[in-house]
């Protein structure tokens, strides 16, 4: 039986002086003329505005795929024309905003011109209109990881350790960095800097060591089966979580970059919005401990562009009160303030600490060693509670959250054994509508690539803030 070609065409018709049909549905396709920013009179729309042309394209697109009985979702083929290959990450973007998984085939060509000189980009398609486009086949073939290397680098603070409540910290800490690579030429890293045990659980020198036994079990292994991993390693190798989470990290970096998608996707989605950077005020041993030294380095470091202020908990009651009224003070709308005592203040000084701020606009961060004290805390505080260093793990988290003991959960990613476990604390965070802070110990450039995927798959309302730790320290290791 012969094939009819059926023409498709919008009234008005502004394709007709040109003489150019504008599609032609063949049997189950439809063949669809390059579409470009003119709208039904013939007007050129978002002359010098490559993203209106753009939109106007996909419009006239659209509509020609409803006449025909199809849609964008059906293409399965596509021309791009741009007259500036300097748009082609925006052309990347689009495919995502307009299309859907699996992608249309693709063609994009930089020309010198189009039809009109005004016109900055045309797209012509092919389309089913009928049937429907199957997805790529599953995966039968396992990847495998055929090597784990481990490196160590110092990362010196900038300006050297700064003042905590328990003191100055170290003036630079070890960081362990994972490679693992597979037998399809993938590769993916990860890294912790856990501080050391002046600060929480684990120590840079024993990151190393367990990470040199962590990748003899991890060799030979499917890394696209994270889960299952994951639980093979918290059987294999007990504990110390902190050795577990570059590997996590590696895992999920392999698994975006076989999938072609940013890893934010693959924890969950990215969500719109600006992340609101924290910025963790530091006093050098150079800054007089005052509470005028703590609103000029607040005033310092609104200057580089940041509104949220982590304020290190004084040593004593009094000045720590003295300390958060200055802040407060100096405070523009907009701005937050935040005061970690890191667990450093005895139970009374915590008490006495609550009951000078309760009227002031400040957030407590782990003002107490234990879980215990922090869930009397609660009771006796009115302001907004950041839990951090009790929280480990899921438990912790529940047990807390039955307490009534938290408002905010911060979720460090090296602290709770990588990736998977935060993401896993974060969804149930969202899930009992506290506020999570995605967030790390320490570390360089692959620290903060986890972390800005782990924060941009976090849902905009329940995402309080979270922080670039490269500004913090001297060391680049990645580009």
């Amino acid at each position: 039986m012969p094939t009819n070609a059926v023409r498709i065409k919008t009234d008005p018709d502004f394709y007709e002086p040109f003489k150019i049909a504008q599609a032609y549905r063949v049997g189950d396709l439809i063949f669809v003329s390059g579409q470009a920013a003119v709208d039904e009179q013939g007007n050129i729309v978002g002359v010098g505005d490559f993203d209106a042309q753009v939109e106007q394209s996909f419009n006239n697109l659209s509509q020609l795929l409803e006449l025909g009985g199809s849609d964008l979702s059906k293409i399965v083929k596509v021309v791009i024309y741009v007259t500036d290959m300097s748009n082609f990450p925006k052309v990347l973007a689009l495919r995502e905003r307009y299309f859907t998984p699996p992608y249309p085939a693709d063609t994009i060509v930089e020309v010198s011109a189009l039809g009109l000189p005004e016109l900055e980009f045309e797209i012509e398609a092919i389309a089913l209109a009928d049937g429907e486009i199957v997805g790529c086949p599953i995966r039968v073939n396992e990847m495998k990881i055929i090597r784990a290397s481990i490196y160590t680098v110092d990362l010196p603070t900038k300006g050297g350790g700064y003042r905590r409540t328990s003191g100055f910290s170290p003036d630079s800490n070890v960081s362990t960095i994972v490679q693992l690579d597979t037998d399809e030429g993938i590769s993916g890293y990860g890294e912790v800097c856990p501080l050391g045990t002046h600060y929480g659980r684990g120590w840079g020198e024993a990151s190393v060591s367990g990470a040199n036994l962590l990748a003899k079990m991890i060799v030979g292994e499917d890394p696209m089966q994270i889960e299952k991993l994951n639980r093979l390693w918290d059987v294999k190798f007990k504990e110390d979580l902190y050795v577990k989470a570059p590997f996590d990290a590696a895992l999920w970096d392999i698994a975006g970059k076989a999938a072609g998608r940013p890893v934010c996707h693959l924890l969950g989605g990215r969500y719109e919005g600006d992340i609101p950077m924290y910025r963790t005020v530091h006093l050098f041993k150079q800054h007089e401990d005052t509470p005028e030294s703590w609103a000029r380095r607040c005033q310092d470091y609104r200057a580089e562009g940041y509104q949220h202020f982590q304020l290190k908990g004084a040593a004593t009651a009094d000045s720590a009160i003295a300390t958060i009224e200055a802040v407060c003070d100096i405070l523009a709308p907009g701005e937050l303030a935040l005061c970690d005592a890191n667990g450093g203040w005895s139970f009374p000084d915590a008490v006495r600490i609550a009951a000078g701020v309760r009227n002031l606009p400040v957030i407590i961060e782990q003002p107490c060693r234990t879980m215990e004290e922090c869930i009397e805390f609660r009771k006796r505080c009115w302001n907004p509670i950041k839990l951090d260093e009790v929280i480990e793990t899921t438990q912790d988290l529940l047990r807390a959250w039955n307490a009534g003991a938290m408002d905010y959960c911060t979720i460090k990613i090296g602290r709770v054994g990588g990736l998977s476990k935060a993401r896993r604390m974060r969804d149930i965070c969202v899930d009992l509508g506290i506020g999570a802070v995605p967030d790390d110990t320490w570390g360089s450039e692959f620290v903060s690539s986890a972390l800005a995927h782990f924060a941009w798959s976090t849902p905009t309302k329940y995402r309080l803030n979270a922080t670039d730790l490269t500004d913090y320290v001297t060391v680049v290791t990645a580009d």
